[in-house]
């Protein structure tokens, strides 16, 4: 990743230099973009169904990790881990401020339940997906409820 070079994308998508800095500032902001995609297209699936409970949007956000797998341990081999990591961290906190009621208490809450979950998700795509995707829903389902805030659901 970090031999590639700016010319060399924009000769492959058959664009100019000026195109390529038009809409993105580092090679960084093409990943950043991707990543952005797949989690809105999980966070609006999410809002396509109705009463869709924490564990189950959980589980689906294993799943469509599950799903991108080869393009993550690809980032993740190339040190750019933390480019996942910013743009799962942004998605959640969307949707966890969505599903709790008093958001000035579960704030710090929210943000450690982030970080947890961040590192669990991240750890499974380097550990080749071992342990399956219920296991981990279960798991984090758990210590959820282990500190119980009043959700939406």
């Amino acid at each position: 990743f970090r031999e590639i070079k700016i010319s060399a994308i924009t000769k492959q998508a058959g664009i100019a230099r000026i195109t390529f800095y038009r809409n993105f500032g580092t090679k960084e902001d093409i990943i950043r973009i991707y990543l952005r995609q797949l989690y809105r297209d999980l966070f609006n699936m999410r809002k396509k169904q109705d009463n869709l409970t924490i564990a189950q949007m959980i589980h689906m956000m294993f799943m469509i990790t599950e799903l991108q797998k080869p393009v993550l341990r690809k980032l993740f081999a190339h040190d750019l881990e933390y480019l996942v990591m910013e743009e799962f961290i942004e998605m959640i906190e969307e949707g966890l401020a969505e599903v709790f009621t008093d958001v000035d208490i579960a704030e710090y809450l929210i943000q450690f339940q982030i970080g947890g979950f961040t590192k669990i998700i991240l750890n499974w795509v380097k550990e080749d997906c071992e342990k399956n995707a219920t296991h981990f829903c279960n798991q984090i389902t758990n210590l959820m409820n282990h500190y119980q805030l009043n959700t939406k659901n």
